[in-house]
């Protein structure tokens, strides 16, 4: 995914575009019910004839253009919608051994669900066996997950001690019940990283750190007619939030469905 990002940074470049890395949008200026541009948080504005967003719709719409901007019912869509669920996740580089070796034999598919001995499940991916260029020569590269409500995490942002003790605990949890899968898996690790609710959110932006755009129960996830719901003119959401169930999926068929309408758009001109 990432040397995809890479690709499409590449070609923005090359065809005169910009790319800010690291300024978060702090709103997206409506002016007669237009979208006009971006003001960023070092309060830098950016005109702009159209304004895509593929960020978390539950933040595009309510902060980034405001409630005001949004009919009733569209704001009540939000307050009655869940996201999907969080996650915890532990990723590993690991040195090589024959007995390593071995065992990663396991992975048929780059993709494993795990039910361990108490009836949990983990998932475990490892990224190396579909691009070796994850990992150096002789090295490996492995995720390990499993769904960790975010209500669990969130009262501990206030208590930098207790939230640092309580990912280390799951950390360990979670490498304990990937041995059941790859055993002597901690002996092979020489990277670790883990990855709570609140990192997911801290990094993505995404609401109550969802993964995967709006809940897979068809009961908590809003369904959303863009023209209808968010009446913005010059206004255009894409990503896992548009539609459900979200994912990669989603996230690319609605890029490639708003990018072609923009052109056809700036054509008709």
């Amino acid at each position: 995914m990432q040397k995809l990002a890479d690709l499409l940074t590449l070609y923005v470049r090359e065809h005169g575009g910009e790319i800010l890395l690291g300024e978060c949008v702090k709103q997206i200026r409506i002016e007669n019910g237009r979208a006009c541009g971006v003001e960023l948080q070092n309060e830098a504005f950016t005109p702009a004839y159209w304004v895509v967003s593929a960020a978390d719709l539950n933040r595009t719409c309510l902060q980034l253009i405001g409630s005001s901007n949004l009919p009733v019912p569209t704001t009540q869509k939000f307050k009655n919608a869940r996201p999907s669920e969080s996650i915890f996740a532990v990723f590993l580089g690991l040195n090589d051994s024959p007995g390593l070796a071995t065992a990663l034999k396991r992975f048929k598919e780059s993709h494993v669900f795990f039910t361990c001995a108490d009836g949990n499940y983990i998932q475990l991916v490892l990224l190396s066996k579909d691009d070796a260029s994850v990992a150096p020569q002789d090295k490996h590269a492995l995720y390990v997950a499993k769904l960790s409500p975010y209500e669990e995490w969130e009262a501990l942002k206030a208590d930098r001690k207790a939230y640092l003790s309580r990912k280390a605990a799951i950390t360990e949890e979670l490498i304990a019940r990937a041995e059941e899968f790859l055993p002597e898996l901690r002996a092979h690790i020489i990277v670790q990283e883990a990855a709570s609710p609140l990192t997911f959110e801290r990094y993505t932006s995404n609401w109550r750190g969802s993964t995967a755009g709006w809940n897979w129960d068809p009961k908590d996830a809003p369904h959303f007619d863009v023209e209808k719901d968010m009446p913005v003119k010059h206004f255009y959401p894409v990503g896992h939030y548009v539609h459900n169930p979200g994912g990669v999926p989603c996230a690319m068929i609605t890029s490639w469905y708003i990018a072609r309408s923009i052109i056809r758009e700036a054509e008709a001109q």
